[in-house]
């Protein structure tokens, strides 16, 4: 995967020196990163995850229904969250309640 042109851009400009301790510090986080990896994770302790909250109105879909020419149905509240690469998303209902 190429890097992005604006990073490469900040790349040009840094100097020998500055990209001798990038090296470095690349070297090190790629082997944590590769350590972590391979670590199990604990069954007993929940993956923490960032969730966001949106209302959202909805359209149904149905022939004649009022939310085809309107805003829609709700607001509903909504979750998402990341999963890997993937953005996941689920219901909540009219009225936010708990966490996710």
């Amino acid at each position: 995967m190429p890097l992005p042109k604006r990073l490469q851009q900040d790349l040009k400009k840094l100097s020998p020196r500055e990209l001798k301790a990038l090296r470095a510090w690349l070297n090190q986080r790629i082997q944590q990163t590769e350590q972590e990896g391979e670590k199990l994770p604990d069954k007993a302790s929940p993956t923490k995850r960032h969730y966001t909250y949106r209302r959202e109105y909805v359209k149904c879909g149905k022939k004649g229904c009022s939310c085809t020419t309107g805003k829609g149905h709700g607001p509903y509240w909504y979750a998402y969250w990341r999963e890997g690469k993937k953005l996941k998303k689920k219901y909540i209902g009219t009225k936010r309640t708990g966490g996710g």
